[in-house]
């Protein structure tokens, strides 16, 4: 009796994985379970699974004059570097110090360069 509900707790599981490797575009990924974090001191971002792989989308822009962000827009890269994590994000903030980071983030279709002062 207990091989087979061991057997259909494996099912279960190996299913349950095979799940969250079926994301759909723009949905978030599995090992997002954290809150979006706060990237400038206005915006906010979370991970998300795109066709191209995993990017970070902002979220939340409570100040839209403080910068040219829009919530849903997707960052490709910081100062051409690659940002597909919240930890490629942090290792780019700490070895760049730059007072200005040029963001290029994908709007809709559009691929736009935004550059960022890190002091506002």
């Amino acid at each position: 009796m207990k091989r087979p509900v061991a057997v259909l707790m494996l099912l279960l599981v190996a299913a349950l994985a095979a799940a969250s490797l079926l994301l759909r575009p723009g949905q978030r990924l599995a090992d997002s379970y954290a809150p979006p974090v706060t990237f400038l001191p206005r915006v906010t971002l979370d991970k998300i699974a795109t066709p191209e792989g995993p990017r970070l989308v902002v979220t939340s822009e409570r100040s839209p004059d403080a910068s040219d962000l829009n919530v849903g827009d997707r960052l490709e890269d910081i100062d051409g570097q690659p940002a597909p994590s919240f930890a490629a994000l942090r290792h780019i903030l700490a070895v760049d110090h730059a007072a200005t980071l040029r963001l290029h983030v994908r709007r809709h279709d559009r691929l736009l360069t935004i550059l960022v002062d890190r002091a506002a």
